[in-house]
């Protein structure tokens, strides 16, 4: 649901693939022609290849950088690594369990062995 002029607003999807029905689509997306990070990331390469005047070509200055990441991250600088990481290959996804919800998920195992046992009877 999305709100528009103060009304909320339903996108329909189809139910077979769970994509949005022609017209309905919430935004217009990213629009023609702009590059994604790694596009952007390889042009900067080869322009810093050309401009610097290096018999080096763009993938061993690709591995220069990577090189150079994991040298700063194994000192404890891990921002330029994981910048990098993280609009290469997205976010990873973080998860917090408590004790709680550890105990809780140990009783619901338990409760299902005790139904298997009176189900087998």
């Amino acid at each position: 649901m999305a709100v528009k002029n103060g009304k909320k607003t339903e996108y329909k999807r189809d139910p077979r693939t769970g994509r949005f029905i022609r017209g309905t689509a919430p935004g217009p997306g990213r629009p023609r022609g702009r590059k994604d990070f790694w596009s952007n990331f390889q042009t900067a390469v080869e322009a810093i290849a050309k401009d610097l005047k290096t018999k080096k070509d763009p993938e061993q200055i690709c591995i220069e950088i990577v090189k150079r990441g994991i040298i700063e991250a194994l000192k404890g600088k891990y921002r330029f690594w994981c910048n990098l990481m993280d609009r290469l290959f997205g976010k990873p996804k973080i998860t917090i369990e408590s004790n709680e919800e550890r105990e809780k998920l140990e009783k619901l195992e338990e409760i299902a062995e005790a139904i298997k046992k009176i189900a087998e009877k």
